[in-house]
Parts: structure tokens; sequence; C-alpha cells
């Protein structure tokens, strides 16, 4: 049953990773199912950010060119950096945990789909089951937190990640 959320795709790949994390083989399949599940945990994310987009440009009745086209071009980066600002931060309590593990799950993501075989950050390092599990467990908090945030901060959020802010 796909986890419910105003994005059945964040759900699905939420149901996705934890299913990923009951793997069990030889120690290559069980990290590349981990490293698989640690990426669909950041893109349940990442697709909640894109339907906050969606959401606050009002594309309820948009074409599913147009939506696609918010979603192509909320950038990964921006995200990161929209999210990790102060000013975005101030909008709602909840914000800050939602930036934080954003960026957590980027980096563990960049990690996973990267780094060699039997490395994560640079080091000689393989993923654990409870590891695995903890950092879906953040990402399922961090898609209902931004699922719970006010129509006004959703709105507010949405103008911060799709527009630039001039420079005087």
């Amino acid at each position: 049953m796909t986890r419910r959320t105003r994005n059945p795709l964040s759900g699905g790949l939420l149901e996705i990773a934890v299913h990923l994390t009951s793997v069990r083989g030889r120690r290559i399949v069980e990290q590349a199912a981990f490293r698989r599940a640690l990426s669909s945990a950041y893109y349940a994310v990442f697709h909640c950010l894109c339907q906050i987009c969606c959401d606050g440009l009002r594309l309820w009745t948009a074409s599913a060119d147009e939506i696609e086209l918010v979603y192509r071009n909320l950038e990964h980066n921006r995200a990161r950096d929209v999210l990790a600002s102060s000013k975005t931060r101030a909008l709602h309590q909840d914000i800050s945990v939602v930036a934080d593990v954003f960026i957590a799950l980027r980096r563990w993501r960049e990690d996973a789909d990267y780094s060699q075989p039997g490395r994560l950050g640079g080091e000689q390092k393989l993923l654990t089951r409870t590891e695995t599990r903890t950092l879906i467990a953040a990402a399922e908090e961090t898609v209902s937190l931004l699922d719970g945030l006010p129509a006004d901060i959703r709105r507010k959020l949405a103008i911060l990640l799709t527009t630039r802010s001039s420079r005087r």
C-alpha cells in the first residue's frame, strides 16, 4: 500500500525504499538495495517539494507538460540553497527540520549513487540496514512535515523555490 501523501509518487518512493531495506543476500546485493533505498527516500522528499511548487503556482488544472516544466526546473542545488537559507527557515518551525533532513539525504543520495562499492563519503564504509531505515524514517517524517505546512507557508516556499531574488 502506498503511503498517504499529497504526492502519490512520494508515497510510492517511500514504500519502495522501505521494501528495499528487507532485501537479503550477498553483501553487494544488500548494499545495492540500501543505496537504491536512500536514493528513493531522497527523491520522495524532492517530489514533495515539486508538488508544493505546483500547488503554489496553482497548477491543479494545468496540462501534464506544464506540470513537468515545474518538476524539471526545480534544481537540486537551488532547493538545497533555498531550504538552507535563514529566510526560508524563518517561515515556519518545521522548515529547519525539513532543510536539515533534505541536505543530509542529498549528501547520502549522492554518495550512494556515485561512490564506488564499499565506499561512502570518501571513506571505506558499508551501509547498515538500521542506518538505511533510520534515514528513510527521516524522509517519511520530512514528507509528513511538508504535507502539514499551512497553505500560506507552502505558497511562500513555492515562491522561494521557483523564483530568483533580484540583485540590487
